[in-house]
């Protein structure tokens, strides 16, 4: 299962370049058929007293998503879970490439 959850990484960063933090809890959680859960993420950050209410932590891009569920090879790399996400905010950008 390791060798998943780096294969969709490296796959992932092939895709979009350096990933954001927000992007690699969420990369490991798909291929780990685990929730990337933000809520403790952030709740971590707020104990350091360093976090706002829309932190970018919480805050992933919807093409990762859209990539993950359309890309043959990063969906097969989906855990047998598929994707559940708490306590993100998504954030649609214009695609530059045609679904």
């Amino acid at each position: 299962m390791n060798n998943k959850k780096l294969s969709l990484l490296d796959l992932a960063k092939d895709e979009f370049g350096s990933l954001t933090e927000s992007e690699i809890v969420f990369f490991k959680a798909v291929a780990e058929s685990k929730l990337a859960d933000f809520d403790s993420i952030l709740k971590l950050v707020f104990e350091k007293k360093s976090a706002k209410p829309i932190d970018p932590i919480r805050i992933l891009k919807a093409s990762r998503i859209v990539w993950l569920c359309t890309n043959r090879l990063a969906s097969s790399l989906v855990g047998r879970r598929g994707i559940a996400i708490k306590g993100s905010f998504f954030c649609y950008e214009r695609f530059k490439k045609n679904l």
